[in-house]
């Protein structure tokens, strides 16, 4: 991982989380393209179930660690209006919303028949192009400028119950009926 943080940090696994996620998009993105091209096939229907899955547990996971954990400690030395995590938060509102819209058009691809073009193929791979530079956009924000704030501004004590707290945070079981995400303004 090349990250500006230390390798050590309690931070870690979040740039972690973020290279999975670099990974995942790019799956996403072929898999949506693929099925405009030449219509569902069992490969591109598991990209996009392990991408719901994804979307479900660890990328809402890592939302809630920032908001939860990360967040009110930081936002206690530099503010909370108008400062970086007020920006990272209504992303992560933003990045919800798209969310939502794409487990339903993946739902839709994923009831055609498999070897047909959906008809909402092209608003799928609009969307996973969306959130591929939404979340990619926002990820280089995160490694970038958010974590290493974080080392500037907080004591390695702060930054270790951060961590601790991280860990506290359960990965989401999500109904499969209802969003998988909360939000949290801790």
């Amino acid at each position: 991982m090349n990250s500006p943080i230390p390798h050590d940090s309690p931070l870690v696994p979040l740039a972690e989380d973020h290279a999975v996620a670099l990974t995942k998009l790019v799956a996403v993105d072929q898999a949506a393209s693929a099925i405009v091209a030449c219509g569902t096939s069992s490969d591109t229907l598991a990209v996009l179930a392990d991408f719901r899955a994804f979307l479900d547990g660890p990328i809402t996971r890592h939302f809630q660690q920032e908001e939860i954990a990360l967040f009110p400690p930081l936002e206690a030395v530099i503010g909370a209006q108008g400062g970086p995590t007020a920006v990272m938060r209504h992303e992560h509102q933003e990045l919800y919303a798209a969310f939502d819209e794409w487990r339903r058009l993946a739902a839709e691809a994923a009831r055609a028949p498999v070897g047909s073009t959906p008809a909402s193929a092209s608003e799928l791979q609009r969307v996973s192009r969306q959130i591929g530079s939404y979340l990619g956009q926002h990820i280089h924000k995160e490694d970038n400028v958010l974590l290493p704030m974080c080392h500037r501004f907080l004591p390695a004590a702060t930054l270790a119950e951060v961590g601790e707290r991280m860990q506290a945070v359960p990965l989401p079981q999500p109904s499969p009926t209802e969003p998988s995400h909360q939000s949290n303004k801790e």
